[in-house]
């Protein structure tokens, strides 16, 4: 507070001049930075107010609706079908050349007395696929211990294919396997690549070809099966 000093006209009484003193209250610098600092405050407080019960309004137009997951279809309305009926599957066993423990000439003779071959007992068969009659199925097989040439059983010897019965019925020498490639002249195979296996032999749709690896055995006009 500030002391204010004025001088008045003369004690009309004494006629003698008086001085005298009156209290002004005056504001200092920092009553008025202490001003200003309570308006802002009141000011920031209002708008946090404001702020708030905006958000309070928004909540209840909606905006606070909670998002739902996509509903799922129920089990069943499933888009899954279900597993089909169990088929049943029959499994047969193909009856094979009998087989050798050596392959020495004539070796085969005794173990196959009909003289249709034998293959070795660590020899491998390569499967093909079903004649259209459904009732032969091609193998690649390398038969051993034939006796020797001019013995009928000559011919089944090295690489050959055969065809193998599956209804358990045999062919007119009494073997369910047939041999297609054993006994052709060489003179009827001129471009037979005797290097290749001719594993996995397919037959053709018309019963009378084979592809065998990179070669193609063809009978003519006569079936694969045919025992003429």
């Amino acid at each position: 507070m500030w002391l204010s000093k004025y001088s008045p006209k003369a004690n009309e009484d004494n006629k003698k001049p008086g001085v005298k003193y009156q209290a002004i209250p005056q504001r200092n610098e920092s009553h008025r930075l202490r001003d200003q600092y309570l308006v802002a405050q009141s000011t920031i407080y209002a708008l946090i107010l404001l702020g708030a019960l905006t958000l309070f309004e928004l909540g209840f137009l909606g905006f606070n609706t909670p998002i739902n997951s996509p509903s799922r279809p129920s089990p069943q309305h499933s888009t899954i079908p279900p597993p089909p009926t169990p088929e049943p599957i029959t499994i047969t066993r193909l009856t094979l050349p009998p087989v050798v423990s050596e392959d020495k000439p004539g070796a085969c003779s005794t173990v196959n007395p009909n003289k249709t071959g034998c293959i070795p007992i660590d020899s491998s068969l390569q499967s093909g696929n079903f004649l259209p009659d459904n009732k032969h199925v091609l193998a690649a097989v390398t038969f051993a211990g034939a006796p020797p040439s001019p013995d009928p059983g000559s011919i089944f010897t090295g690489r050959q294919i055969i065809l193998l019965k599956i209804d358990e019925s045999v062919f007119p020498n009494g073997a369910s396997w047939k041999c297609v490639t054993c006994g052709v002249p060489v003179s009827n195979q001129p471009a037979r690549n005797w290097d290749d296996e001719m594993g996995y032999p397919q037959a053709f749709k018309d019963g009378k070809r084979i592809l065998a690896g990179s070669q193609i055995i063809d009978c003519g006009d006569e079936l694969l099966q045919s025992v003429g």
